[in-house]
This record gives structure tokens, sequence and C-alpha cells, in this order.
């Protein structure tokens, strides 16, 4: 998921950076961590602006299926929170 301040963020020339590239950037890093694709695309999202500010709001979410939380890597959650061990085999994230 991703705001619209990640796609239409402008370059000196005023062209967006787009879906295609934000595609692009995914796909070019599909094998890495959630963590590793997020930095990914924001890596390419700054090389596109250069030393231009972000004229909006940017907001990026990687979520990737698991077969269960208890086979989660630390940086497979790019939230700031922590898991909680329930009763019965169960976790859930606890926001901070």
């Amino acid at each position: 998921m991703f705001s619209d301040g990640i796609t239409e963020a402008e370059n000196r020339s005023g062209e967006d950076f787009g879906e295609t590239r934000l595609l692009e950037a995914i796909c070019n890093n599909w094998d890495a961590s959630t963590r590793k694709l997020c930095d990914a695309v924001l890596v390419a999202l700054s090389s596109f602006l250069g030393d231009l500010d972000p004229q909006d709001d940017q907001t990026l979410v990687i979520a990737r299926l698991q077969p269960s939380l208890n086979e989660l890597a630390s940086d497979d959650l790019l939230g700031i929170g922590r898991l909680q061990r329930l009763g019965q085999g169960s976790t859930e994230l606890v926001c901070q």
C-alpha cells in the first residue's frame, strides 16, 4: 500500500515517480526482506527526486503473508511494535 505522495512525487522536470517506477523498484528487489524492499523503494524515490524534498507526505506499507506468525523474522515487521504471545499458541502484534 502506498500514498499518492509516493507515486506523485515530482522531480525537477515535473515528471511523476509513478506506478511504473514503483513496481520496477519492487520487482527488482522482490526476494529481499520487507524492510529491505521498503528501503529499496525509498532509495529509488530519493534518487528520482535528487536534492528535492518530497512535496507531499509519503506512506509506504509492505506486507507479506507468512504461514505462521511464529515464523516471522524480526525484519519482517516495519511498524513499531512487538509480538505478544497469547494462550493456545496465538500471537498478536501490539503497536507501541
